[in-house]
């Protein structure tokens, strides 16, 4: 355990490494107050001479020749726009630098609303007719030092009208050198967070039921495309700015859509439950605030602002539950929980900002998507290789089950070939002579069992039939049966005498059936005197079946059982035989049987069955038998052990 710690441990210090260099990497360039640069630069949100009008949208006094008598009023230092006037139109003044001497000046206006005329002096130089832009414009202006620049701006946002974040008068290539360094590291993120996109969507493919991973990709997807119309690249897109800014808008709505439905993947089932109604609830409610929207064209300005007063409750949802995670003690959730909140609050002071109620010094925004993504990636690549080394594990359990299953199949096909070679050790299922006819029948527990008869003929047609039970079953007992085979082989020059046949056996079995036992029972049909010899080593008695007795008589001889000492003797006992005697041999496993409702095969239960069916021909005689062992096996699922009986009638 304290190895798995410190690996833990040492991966926790790696990520927060990491996310610290970001930070440090970051934050450096998050500052967008001033431009560095050793050339002259005019910051006009610092100047206190900016100067504003409103006029009428249908006055005819719209064109700087008509405004050099009007009242222009000052902005505030630090503003130049604010609340739009209802059918009016925003002419800004800007008194040209005086002081300060440029070979090739421009204006750059960071973020500039919306529709607007840039005038020097009575002359247009500048026209945009478009909404929704809300990146950058650098306009080329004369190095000349007198004058006014007049920008006329209108629009239909409805919450502001003017020059917004940064307005500078600057040579023309410092303007392209201050966009890509404030832009630089969204030009960076952008690519990485297309490749982390695609490399989710291609975990996705790899396990689709893993749908956290698509969730994650299509948010990854939609951040990289906020970041990629960034400031840089949509000034160079101008003439495409309606569909820049499309793709903006529609994804502010996607991103925390996605960022929703991944988190209902990641979350507790509650939560879960509770992200995923909050993003049907968002998809429902932007579209009626887009299908509200009665500007022409559409304005995404007004639906994000409609649509921004729902992500705040969302947001405080997010946050909450993140919150209780962590103090929940949900380990493995409280780094992704970590950068939700950070990342939220980030988004958050990127609101405020817009909002102008902080003012706008360090754009965290971009800082907290990355601190939220690299938490956001670590959490999903750790899930995903754990999902792999679970996989690897699995893949090795199976492969030694598979390899536990050949040896299986192995000892499976062993012993379907053991089986049928004990098959082979049993005598005939029937044999039927004009003086005798024997029925027998045999289930194994297993594949293989230690019960095991034999029959045998001598010259003078006269039978030895001997039926044996090793003790236990299986292969062991099945192994016994079979040298029990090859020491009743061994007896027949003395057929005729059970006692000396069991002794025989006894003698070449004790000591090799490694502690197993055999019970057993000989008999000698001398058909021709119609007498029967036996001789027993501990098997049960048999019964005798004669129709001219008012009962089933049993035959009972002691004996001990096989294999246990050297040089036992056997008594041998004689019964004389009627035509149409029957007598029926068995093996222990057949009054094992229990019924749950009729309780147990006892002996009571066999004779009964045996002196009511005692009329019926052996044939029949065995079906009623059969019927009586399978109706119980049915019932009680499985015997205990195996089953063998021998019905034999004396004609």
């Amino acid at each position: 355990m304290k190895v798995k710690r410190k690996y833990t441990n040492k991966k926790r210090k790696i990520l927060w490494g990491y996310i610290l260099f970001c930070l440090c990497l970051l934050l450096p360039n998050c500052h967008f107050e001033s431009i560095q640069t050793a050339r002259p630069s005019i910051d006009l949100f610092q100047e206190d001479t900016i100067e504003y009008l409103w006029l009428p949208s249908d006055s005819d006094k719209n064109h700087p020749q008509f405004l050099a008598k009007e009242t222009f009023a000052v902005f505030e230092k630090g503003k130049l726009g604010g609340k739009p006037n209802p059918n009016h139109k925003l002419w800004i003044r800007i008194r040209k630098p005086q002081k300060v001497a440029f070979s090739q000046p421009v204006l750059f206006l960071e973020i500039a609303l919306e529709k607007m005329k840039v005038f020097e002096g009575n002359e247009l130089i500048y026209t945009f007719s478009e909404t929704d832009y809300v990146f950058p414009h650098i306009i080329p202006l004369s190095a000349d030092k007198e004058g006014f620049i007049y920008i006329e701006f209108d629009g239909i946002y409805r919450g502001f009208l003017g020059i917004d974040r940064s307005a500078w008068i600057l040579e023309h290539q410092d303007a392209y050198h201050h966009m890509f360094i404030q832009n630089f590291f969204r030009i960076c993120l952008g690519p990485v967070l297309v490749f982390l996109s695609l490399l989710f969507f291609g975990m996705y493919f790899l396990n689709r039921s893993l749908k956290m991973n698509l969730f994650f990709s299509a948010f990854l997807m939609s951040c990289a495309w906020i970041e990629i119309t960034n400031g840089f690249i949509a000034y160079f897109w101008q003439n495409q700015s309606q569909l820049v800014s499309t793709i903006q808008y529609v994804n502010y709505a996607l991103c925390p859509l996605m960022l929703l439905l991944f988190l209902a993947q990641v979350f507790p089932p509650f939560f879960g439950s509770l992200f995923r109604l909050i993003s049907c609830i968002h998809v429902v409610l932007y579209i009626v605030y887009f299908l509200r929207n009665d500007s022409d064209p559409v304005s995404f300005l007004n639906i994000e602002e409609d649509f921004s007063l729902w992500l705040v409750p969302e947001a405080i949802i997010v946050i909450y539950s993140s919150i209780y995670v962590i103090f929940r003690k949900q380990k493995h959730l409280t780094l992704i929980s970590v950068g939700i909140i950070i990342f939220i609050f980030t988004g958050i002071h990127d609101v405020l900002v817009d909002l102008e109620i902080l003012p706008y010094r360090l754009s965290l925004i971009h800082l907290g998507l990355w601190i939220g993504v690299v938490a956001f990636a670590y959490f999903v690549f750790k899930q995903y290789f754990q999902m792999i080394q679970s996989m690897d594990q699995m893949n090795q359990l199976l492969i030694q089950k598979n390899k536990d299953l050949e040896r299986l199949i192995a000892i499976d096909r062993d012993l379907d070939l053991a089986h049928t070679l004990q098959e082979s050790l049993l005598a005939k299922r029937e044999i039927k002579e004009s003086l005798i006819h024997i029925k027998s029948f045999n289930q194994a527990l297993h594949s293989v069992g230690g019960d095991y008869f034999d029959f045998t003929q001598d010259s003078m047609g006269n039978w030895g039939i001997i039926i044996c039970d090793v003790a236990g079953h299986g292969i062991s007992s099945a192994f016994v049966a079979a040298m029990t085979k090859m020491a009743f082989s061994a007896t027949a020059p003395y057929m005729q005498f059970p006692q000396k046949v069991l002794h025989s056996m006894n003698r070449n079995l004790t000591g090799k059936v490694s502690g197993l036992f055999i019970t057993s029972s000989y008999l000698y049909f001398d058909l021709e005197a119609k007498l029967l010899s036996f001789s027993n080593a501990g098997h049960p008695e048999f019964y005798l079946i004669r129709n001219t007795e008012s009962e089933i008589r049993e035959v009972r001889a002691k004996g001990k059982p096989l294999g246990l000492f050297n040089d036992l003797s056997y008594q041998e006992n004689k019964l004389e035989l009627l035509s149409g005697d029957r007598i029926f041999l068995y093996t222990d496993g057949l009054l094992d049987l229990v019924h749950p409702d009729e309780g147990s095969f006892e002996e009571s239960k066999l004779k009964s069955i045996l002196w009511q069916n005692r009329e019926l021909p052996l044939d029949q005689f065995e079906s009623k038998m059969l019927e009586e062992i399978k109706r119980y096996t049915i019932a009680m699922g499985e015997p205990e052990d195996d089953i063998s009986f021998l019905m034999i009638e004396v004609t």
